[in-house]
């Protein structure tokens, strides 16, 4: 009686190993399928917020622009108007001068030019643009893209933003989720293979059962190296 007792015992173990393993493959599966939607999900949002810092590179880049060239600009163009005035006279003030009769008109035309001369270095002082060397070309023009370039780096926030690190980062997101959803498929096949172990009577369900845990351990392994490797490539 204990031999038949201890040999139902063995049985029942051996059939119950079939239906533990599709348990656990099963439970495998749903984590698999799980990691896949998180995976989806942040890929959606890495996306978005792609989107985002792109509206909002947009509309630094805008208010950049306007500031440049509605204020910048502007003042930049008085300054060169202010200096033409200046230079045009002065040259009348000297020519004046050389006569006898032209003290007062030269005198009266050199004061006109100071007036000028201390408005435009005002607005030198108060211009970059125009202050600085750095954004004036050989020709004697002001540099606009040089100037924009360190205005956007006024603002680092902004400065750092790249919507295209952001898309990457979507794309190589849903690239693991996919990679990781296609493991669902060993996973199944292990699955069909533990199903016709459980099944099966005859001793070909050692054969099932073998092809089941082998299939279920590449699946594993493949999951966990899928994790591995885009942890590293992200």
């Amino acid at each position: 009686m204990t031999t038949n007792k201890g040999c139902n015992r063995a049985g029942d173990l051996i059939e119950a190993v079939p239906s533990v393993l599709i348990a656990v493959v099963t439970v495998l599966t749903a984590a698999v399928v799980w990691r896949a939607s998180v995976l989806s999900s942040e890929a959606t949002g890495a996306d978005r917020q792609g989107v985002i810092n792109t509206l909002k590179a947009a509309a630094a880049k805008a208010q950049n622009l306007a500031y440049l060239y509605q204020q910048e600009a502007d003042l930049a163009q008085s300054h060169v108007l202010l200096r033409a005035q200046i230079d045009y006279l002065r040259g009348r003030a000297e020519e004046f001068a050389a006569s006898a009769d032209g003290a007062a008109v030269a005198a009266s035309l050199n004061s006109e030019a100071d007036a000028l001369l201390l408005a435009d270095e005002g607005t030198v002082a108060s211009t970059p643009l125009v202050a600085e060397k750095r954004y004036r070309r050989e020709d004697n023009t002001f540099d606009f893209d040089v100037r924009l370039q360190d205005i956007a780096a006024e603002n680092p926030d902004l400065a750092a933003l790249d919507p295209e690190q952001d898309f990457a980062q979507a794309d190589r997101l849903d690239d693991k989720g996919l990679h990781l959803a296609l493991t669902v498929i060993i996973f199944a096949l292990a699955l069909f293979a533990l199903t016709l172990a459980q099944i099966t009577r005859r001793r070909i369900r050692w054969l099932f059962l073998s092809v089941g845990v082998i299939v279920t351990v590449a699946a594993v392994f493949t999951a966990a190296g899928l994790e591995l490797f885009f942890r590293q490539v992200v």
